[in-house]
C-alpha cells in the first residue's frame, strides 16, 4: 500500500457545524474532533457568525482552510494542534530541522532585537521582523508563548499560542490585514514600522 504523503496528512476532510458555535472536523490521518471557537462570536469579522445561516455554511476552501467566506476562515493547522495537543515541530519535523540547520532563516529568539513592536493589547505583543525575506507574517507572544502567523492567509507558521489568544490575534489580523502588508514591506527596507491600532 502507498504510504499517505506528508502534506496530506493533516489535510481536513470533512467538516460540520453543530450547535453552540461548534464544528466538528475529520482529518485525513483519521483525528476526527469537536472544536468550539465560540470566544471569538461577536469579535470583528466573526459578529457573523451570530446569523444561525451563515454559521452554519461552514466548509472546507481552496487551500483547505476552514470557511464561512472569502474573508473569514480559520487555519485548519492551527486547529489540528488544537485537537491533538501537539506543537508545530512533533507534525512537521522540517520546521525543527529548519531552525536548528546552519542556514536557518526563520525568526528565532537571538533576533528580537530586529524585531519592530507594531501594537500590544491583552497581553499580546505583537512584533514584525526586518528583513526577513520568507512569506509575511507577524509574530506574537503571551507570556512564555510565541507563534509567527502568515498575514494573507492567518496561517500558523511556527510555535504556538493558547486558543484564546491567537483567536485575538487572528481577529486582529483580519481588521488590519493592509496596513500590516504594508508594514511588513516597510520593515524590508528600513527596519521600521508604524504602529496599529490594538484590539479594543
Amino acid at each position: 500500500m502507498t504510504e499517505m504523503p506528508e502534506s496530506d496528512r493533516f489535510r481536513p476532510l470533512t467538516v460540520e457545524p453543530r450547535d453552540g458555535y461548534r464544528i466538528w472536523l475529520r482529518y485525513a490521518d483519521g483525528v476526527q474532533e469537536e472544536v468550539e471557537p465560540s470566544h471569538l462570536v461577536g469579535r470583528g469579522v466573526f459578529a457573523a457568525w451570530r446569523a444561525p445561516a451563515f454559521f452554519a455554511g461552514v466548509h472546507i476552501a481552496a487551500g483547505d482552510g476552514i470557511a464561512w467566506s472569502e474573508k473569514l476562515d480559520l487555519c485548519p493547522d492551527a486547529l489540528y494542534l488544537q485537537i491533538t495537543g501537539k506543537s508545530p515541530e512533533d507534525i512537521w519535523p522540517a520546521l525543527r530541522e529548519r531552525e536548528e540547520g546552519p542556514d536557518a532563516t526563520s525568526c528565532t529568539e537571538g533576533t528580537v532585537a530586529s524585531m519592530t513592536e507594531v501594537s500590544r493589547f491583552h497581553g499580546i505583543v505583537i512584533r514584525i521582523h526586518a528583513e526577513n525575506h520568507d512569506s509575511a507574517h507577524v509574530h506574537a507572544r503571551y507570556g512564555e508563548a510565541e507563534a509567527a502567523i502568515g498575514i494573507r492567509r492567518f496561517e500558523l507558521l511556527h510555535g504556538w499560542l493558547p486558543p484564546t489568544a491567537l483567536g485575538l490575534v487572528v481577529e486582529w489580523m483580519a481588521r488590519h490585514q493592509d496596513e500590516l502588508l504594508a508594514a511588513w514591506e516597510r520593515a524590508q527596507w528600513d527596519e521600521t514600522s508604524a504602529k496599529i491600532a490594538p484590539l479594543d
